[in-house]
């Protein structure tokens, strides 16, 4: 008996597994789905290369005052590409902004290799606008 975490039985899985892991913090178990050579791009944003570049981002982000979470909408795979859209929400402190993000990922021995997202900067930043104003009602 080994203590290997189960690998997913499809790529869609795969997918929801670590955007889950994401969602609960779980940084360590969504570093275990991406390969050793992951590139994560974003629209507007520095590619990364590697999973030690990636870890160090998602690391950062993973603090009492940020927050992550995700509602997948859509999501399909074939042949060792899932494609989501879905929307992520972001919180810094009592803001919190949720964006429309359209996503593709490369997948290759139950490990993702790939993560692309696309999103339009003026989406997100209604979002954050949206949020901002949010934040001073509630108080």
């Amino acid at each position: 008996m080994t203590d290997e975490p189960k690998l997913p039985d499809n790529d869609v899985t795969l997918v929801r597994q670590f955007f889950g892991a994401l969602e609960l913090g779980l940084v360590d178990e969504a570093l275990d789905l991406l390969a050793d050579d992951i590139v994560w791009k974003n629209t507007g944003l520095p590619t990364l290369s590697g999973k030690p570049q990636v870890a160090k981002v998602l690391r950062a982000l993973n603090k009492p005052q940020f927050g992550f979470g995700v509602d997948i909408h859509h999501i399909a795979g074939h042949d060792g590409v899932v494609l989501t859209d879905r929307t992520d929400y972001l919180s810094v402190g009592p803001i919190r902004t949720g964006f429309w993000v359209s996503g593709t990922f490369h997948i290759a021995n139950t490990h993702i290799t790939l993560w692309d997202d696309h999103f339009s900067m003026g989406n997100f930043t209604a979002g954050v606008f949206k949020g901002i104003v949010n934040a001073i009602i509630k108080r």
